[in-house]
């Protein structure tokens, strides 16, 4: 795929005990499609569904290796906060309606993590 990586794959933002990062829904897909955040951290992520196709009913956030759901939330056309934080590193989707579209990579360092070699594990 030609779509550049930054598009694809955002990092968090880390300040003092909190991390931020931004995901935009537009028509059925996610921008970026998958954030990077450190574990052990409180990650705040704004998730804009003010322009995705049909946003409103429960989604969830699931811990891929384990199949176990870890995060539930009621989503609308609005921007969201969701707040998740993870012990351990590893990847979680997010799915709507047993639908994936997004992935969360948490990693055991955010400053040494590839953007390159992380994109190659998912696209």
């Amino acid at each position: 795929s030609k779509v550049a990586t930054e598009r694809l794959i955002r990092k968090a933002t880390v300040s003092s005990s909190v991390q931020t990062v931004a995901i935009k829904g537009i028509g059925y897909e996610f921008e970026p499609l998958v954030v990077i955040i450190s574990k052990r951290i409180p990650a705040k992520i704004k998730l804009d569904l003010t322009e995705f196709d049909n946003a409103d009913g429960n989604w969830e956030i699931v811990d891929y290796k384990q199949k176990k759901v870890v995060s539930t939330f009621k989503g609308k056309q609005e921007i969201k906060q969701v707040d998740f934080t993870s012990n351990e590193s590893g990847t979680f989707g997010i799915y709507k309606d047993r639908k994936i579209l997004g992935m969360i990579e948490v990693v055991d360092n955010l400053e040494t993590t590839d953007l390159e070699s992380v994109r190659s594990k998912f696209l």
